[in-house]
């Protein structure tokens, strides 16, 4: 089974790169410990970060996108974006967890989110507006 689907990652990044020999995709697939992971979720994870608008030659430059699974980079990109940083490039995202957990004096002094910008007051506005227009509010526990 995992032939079949180093085959497929194999496919993914050469359909990707546009040509690059299926033998350095094989070596790149090894190299970054994608070998284990379901083609389909590298696919995916291919698929999101290029609606991100990163590029081919950004995804293939940080693997660490390709062994996140898609929903979790779909959320760690939003909540950034909800969070005030100034731009969520591909590098950043993949380190996504590190950022979130610094102080936000930390995020401001390496520009990464702008000195102006209040981060809780940006979270609770956008919570606020999801409550207003019947958002992905999920139903309290009792």
């Amino acid at each position: 089974m995992t032939d079949m689907v180093a085959i497929y990652a194999q496919q993914s990044l050469i359909n990707l790169r546009q040509g690059i020999p299926s033998s350095k995709a094989r070596a790149y697939i090894n190299k970054h410990k994608l070998k284990y992971k379901e083609a389909a979720l590298i696919m995916d994870s291919i698929k999101y970060c290029k609606k991100l608008g990163y590029s081919n030659k950004e995804i293939l430059g940080t693997p660490q996108l390709l062994r996140v699974h898609p929903l979790e980079l779909e959320q760690h990109y939003l909540s950034m974006e909800e969070g005030g940083f100034q731009s969520v490039g591909p590098k950043i995202l993949a380190r996504a967890r590190y950022y979130m957990k610094r102080e936000i004096k930390c995020l401001k002094d390496r520009k990464l989110i702008c000195d102006s910008t209040e981060v809780p007051q940006n979270f609770l506005k956008y919570i606020e507006d999801k409550e207003i227009n019947g958002g992905w509010m999920l139903p309290m526990k009792r």
